[in-house]
């Protein structure tokens, strides 16, 4: 790689992740969930939970495009506790959805 690919990429990460870093507090980051399925018998067994990005300068931008910055720099942390407690957060609100429908 030439010098100059070399610094468009030294560029490219640097606001990269001044982007990523301002994600978080702008809300940037949602979760898209899967169904996990078992087909004998055919039943949902769990549910993959996926982090993505909706900048508004890139679009969408893919894990594999931004988690190895945060796991660099020790960031990731800060991302994975935002996970976990949206995550939490959904499947209580799911719960509370499903509950009167299950029981009634």
């Amino acid at each position: 790689m030439s010098d100059s690919g070399l610094h468009a990429a030294a560029v490219e990460r640097l606001y990269l992740e001044s982007d990523r870093h301002q994600a978080l507090k702008k809300q940037e980051f949602f979760l898209a969930c899967q169904p996990a399925l078992d087909l004998r018998p055919p039943q949902m067994v769990g549910v993959e939970t996926l982090v993505r990005w909706q900048s508004p300068t890139r679009v969408l931008v893919l894990p594999g495009d931004f988690i190895a910055l945060p796991e660099e720099t020790g960031t990731i942390v800060q991302i994975g506790q935002w996970v976990l407690n949206t995550a939490i957060a959904q499947l209580a609100a799911w719960d509370a959805e499903m509950s009167p429908r299950i029981s009634g």
